[in-house]
C-alpha cells in the first residue's frame, strides 16, 4: 500500500485531520496550530490530492483503507479523528470498519446521507479543462477561471492546489480528471451497519445546508 502523505505538528495523544475534496494538509495547519500543546496532529492528504499518491480508483472504500494503513503504519492507538466534507465520510466509514482504533470522532459540516454533487462536478469540469499551459503566474490562472467561478474565495481553495512542476510550469497538484470522474462515488452515502458508541461531535457550519434539521435522526 502506498502511504499518504501526511504532517505532525505537536505532541501529546494522536488527532488524525481528514481535509474534504481539493483540501490539503495547509488547510487545516492553522487550527492544528493551536490544537498542538495537547496533540499529535496529524495532517493527512488524502489519495488525489495535494503530496499523496495518484491513483485511478476514488471510492470511501479505497480511502478509508488509506488511513487504516497510515494509522497502523504509525502504530497509533485511541487516535482522534477528525473529518470534514468527503472527509467526514472518510472519518465515519473508518469509525464503521475499524472502530477500535479510535477515542473520539468529529464530523465536520456532513451527514451520513447521500449528496447531490453536481454543482462540485461542474467545478472539477472546469479544473480539469482550464488551459495552465497558457498561464505564467496564479494570477493568470484567477483570471482564467474568473468567468466560471465569480466567487473568489471558491477560486481560491480551488487555486491551492496549484503547483509548479520541474519545468517550473504550473499544474494542479490533485488528480483533476479522477476526481471529476469520481463523483458517482463521492456523491454516495456512508455504509454504516451499527452505532459508533464512543464519543461523537458533529459540527454544522452556520451559514452551510450540508447538515438539516432532517439528517439528524440518521446521525443519531
Amino acid at each position: 500500500m502506498t502511504p499518504l502523505f501526511y504532517e505532525l505538528l505537536g505532541q501529546g495523544p494522536p488527532l488524525m485531520i481528514l481535509p474534504g475534496l481539493l483540501g490539503k494538509t495547509d488547510n487545516w495547519r492553522g487550527i492544528a496550530q493551536q490544537l498542538a500543546p495537547h496533540y499529535a496532529i496529524y495532517l493527512v492528504d488524502h489519495r488525489n490530492h495535494g503530496r499523496s499518491f495518484h491513483s485511478e480508483v476514488m471510492t470511501y472504500e479505497a480511502m478509508t483503507a488509506d488511513v487504516y494503513g497510515l494509522i497502523t503504519e504509525l502504530d497509533l492507538t485511541d487516535t482522534v479523528l477528525i473529518g470534514h466534507s468527503m472527509g467526514g465520510k472518510v472519518a465515519m466509514q473508518f469509525a464503521q470498519t475499524y472502530p477500535q482504533l479510535l477515542s473520539k470522532l468529529i464530523v465536520v459540516d456532513m451527514a451520513p446521507r447521500a449528496y447531490d454533487m453536481r454543482q462540485l462536478a461542474e467545478l472539477l469540469q472546469t479544473l480539469r479543462h482550464t488551459p495552465l499551459q497558457e498561464a505564467k503566474s496564479r494570477a493568470a490562472v484567477d483570471q482564467q477561471l474568473s468567468q466560471a467561478i465569480p466567487d473568489p474565495l471558491v477560486r481560491a481553495h480551488c487555486m491551492k492546489n496549484l503547483r509548479r512542476n520541474e519545468d517550473g510550469r504550473l499544474i494542479w497538484s490533485s488528480n483533476m480528471p479522477v476526481l471529476a470522474d469520481s463523483i458517482p462515488h463521492l456523491e454516495q452515502a456512508v455504509d454504516f451497519q451499527e452505532p459508533f458508541e464512543k464519543p461523537t461531535l458533529f459540527v454544522k457550519g452556520a451559514q452551510s445546508d450540508y447538515i438539516q434539521s432532517s439528517d439528524h435522526a440518521l446521525i443519531r
